[in-house]
């Protein structure tokens, strides 16, 4: 299930532009170039690859609160904007899997993740 996609730095700032912020069903699509996620009813998203800064698992997103860490939140960059996209797995033991994958797909995940929150070597 396709969660939201919300600005990086507040999980409840839903981004409403066209259908990106309508919940919906669908599948997670993972390939070297970036990350497909396949919405029932609304348009597909795309993360490319390039834009990818972290993943993590997380237990809110998009004003959704769900128990433990159920939600796959990827943090990705559009422009100068980082935002946080989040889906649900059917197969909850899959999802620390999915986290890893998705950190792989960046180019620089971890100087990306760095930068992000000002943290890094200096």
């Amino acid at each position: 299930m396709y969660v939201g996609t919300t600005r990086a730095s507040d999980w409840q700032d839903r981004i409403a532009v066209g259908d990106i912020g309508h919940r919906a069903n669908g599948t997670a699509h993972l390939h070297a170039a970036g990350l497909l996620l396949r919405r029932e009813g609304a348009s597909d998203l795309w993360i490319p690859a390039e834009s990818v800064v972290d993943c993590r698992l997380d237990h809110k997103l998009a004003n959704k609160v769900v128990p433990g860490a159920g939600l796959v939140v990827v943090t990705w960059r559009l422009g100068e904007v980082l935002l946080d996209t989040g889906f649900r797995s059917d197969d909850k033991d899959a999802q620390t899997d999915w986290v890893e994958a998705i950190r792989a797909l960046g180019p620089d995940v971890e100087a990306s993740r760095d930068e992000a929150t000002g943290s890094g070597a200096r």
